[in-house]
């Protein structure tokens, strides 16, 4: 196979999943290979702060794909990731230290959890993104426990539901007026408030995180205004950055994402992003 007709898919995720079933429904026949960080086959994200954190929830529900890949006629290189990009010669360097040449790109790598600069490597501290985040977040999800949310946009306030219909003590801490201020405004984001409340979740808001306690687990944290806040269990959910800084250099204008047009076209030849990571002007 020509290396002018193999596609090279940066990301594992429902965008990049998406625009490799879009190529093979439009006839193309060429190689395509799809660079995948993670250790598992693409999967749906949405789940793993809702319905995932239930104890009885299976893996296999997970699967973007319930007939299987195979048909797809795809090379997967699980656990690997893209370091770099030479636009030059066309070519993606992996981890593995691999060299990958490529006649088309697509860049569908996501984006990564926000984390507190502060935050020391306790155990008990989780982000969530992957399904690796969320296997090891169930796992200490235990009824009784005390879980302590920093940040109140979507992911956290599923979080926090998530773990009070699992019988956990639930407090969040919102440095924002009210939760989910970004995405419904303050008078709608009062009132999930209230509604959390009324359930018995504990929320603190215009009020951040000073520090983190214990060792070599978490045992709470100290709120900027001086109050203690005991927790078993952290969840930092403040959000997330575009997953692009491994192209630095590559010529690709990087601002907040990879900047592109309203079809994907970036600022290199033959390469395009998607999902997350891309950013363009939407007049609405």
């Amino acid at each position: 196979m020509k290396v002018a007709e193999r596609i090279v898919v940066v990301g594992g995720s429902l965008a990049g999943l998406r625009a490799i079933e879009a190529l093979r429904e439009r006839g193309h026949r060429g190689e395509i290979i799809a660079i995948c960080g993670e250790s598992e086959m693409p999967y749906d994200r949405p789940p793993l702060s809702k319905q995932f954190l239930k104890a009885d929830w299976e893996e296999d529900r997970l699967s973007l794909r319930r007939n299987g890949f195979e048909e797809l006629g795809v090379e997967w290189r699980l656990g690997s990731t893209a370091e770099s990009l030479d636009a030059g010669v066309r070519e993606v360097r992996l981890s593995d230290g691999s060299a990958l040449a490529y006649g088309g790109l697509l860049i569908a790598t996501g984006s990564t959890p926000r984390r507190l600069p502060f935050a020391p490597p306790l155990e008990g501290i989780h982000t969530l993104r992957s399904l690796a985040d969320a296997r090891s977040l169930r796992e200490d999800l235990q009824p009784g426990s005390r879980l302590l949310v920093i940040g109140a946009g979507f992911i956290g306030m599923e979080v926090a539901a998530s773990a009070r219909e699992r019988g956990l003590e639930v407090t969040v801490v919102e440095a924002l007026p009210t939760v989910l201020l970004r995405g419904l405004g303050e008078k709608l984001g009062g009132w999930v408030r209230d509604r959390f409340a009324d359930r018995g979740v504990q929320i603190h808001c215009a009020v951040g995180v000073k520090a983190f306690l214990g060792d070599p687990r978490v045992e709470g944290v100290e709120l900027d205004d001086g109050r203690l806040i005991p927790a078993d269990v952290v969840v930092v959910g403040i959000g997330v950055e575009p997953a692009c800084s491994w192209a630095k250099g590559s010529g690709l204008d990087l601002a907040d994402g990879i900047l592109c047009d309203g079809t994907g076209t970036t600022a290199l030849p033959d390469v395009v992003a998607a999902g997350d990571v891309a950013r363009w002007y939407n007049p609405v």
